[in-house]
């Protein structure tokens, strides 16, 4: 039986890189896949998806490691695992905000592969400024100061959404600002 290799192998089994060339890689980072874009000396060399295993990711970047020059991918709810990863290998890996990242003025067309592609050809051209990536207790404790932000606020509306209710049948009881009766 025949086995037939899939674009991306073959180009990794063709690929014959040198300290000379110019590697970067952009990643759209997601739940259930990544999206990867390589761009070799300057110019677009593959881009394809795959499973989001970020020991993959380290194994499939290790074999092409002489030439690498930047690792992108831009910051989410997926957080700085791959990030982590990559940096035990002492690979260059840079996560982005997205807020920051270059966009082009109008309406365009948006899609994973056309992100991945615009993160490598940015990295290139050195247009993306890295943010810092956080320890894992740093990580757990922006978490719990957003979880708690998130929660009051979630608790002022439904504050407000009690007092238009009550409101709107004509009932206006006195409340104090800490929600006790005042009789």
């Amino acid at each position: 039986m025949k086995t037939t290799l899939s674009n991306k192998q073959k180009w990794f089994n063709k690929i014959n890189l040198t300290p000379d060339d110019e590697l970067y890689v952009g990643i759209d980072v997601h739940k259930k896949s990544y999206h990867v874009a390589l761009w070799l000396n300057n110019a677009p060399a593959i881009n394809f998806v795959m499973p989001p295993d970020n020991i993959k990711v380290l194994k499939m970047l290790l074999k092409v490691r002489i030439a690498l020059k930047c690792i992108v991918y831009e910051a989410g709810p997926t957080g700085y695992n791959l990030a982590r990863t990559l940096q035990k290998e002492k690979l260059p890996v840079n996560v982005i905000a997205p807020s920051i990242t270059p966009r082009p003025a109008g309406k365009q067309t948006k899609t994973d592969t056309i992100d991945c592609r615009k993160l490598a050809k940015f990295a290139a051209k050195g247009l993306l400024r890295k943010i810092a990536i956080p320890t894992r207790q740093q990580e757990a404790d922006w978490q719990l100061t957003r979880l708690r932000r998130q929660l009051v606020e979630k608790l002022r509306r439904v504050k407000i959404q009690i007092k238009s209710f009550l409101l709107q049948h004509e009932w206006q009881p006195e409340l104090n600002s800490h929600w006790v009766r005042i009789d």
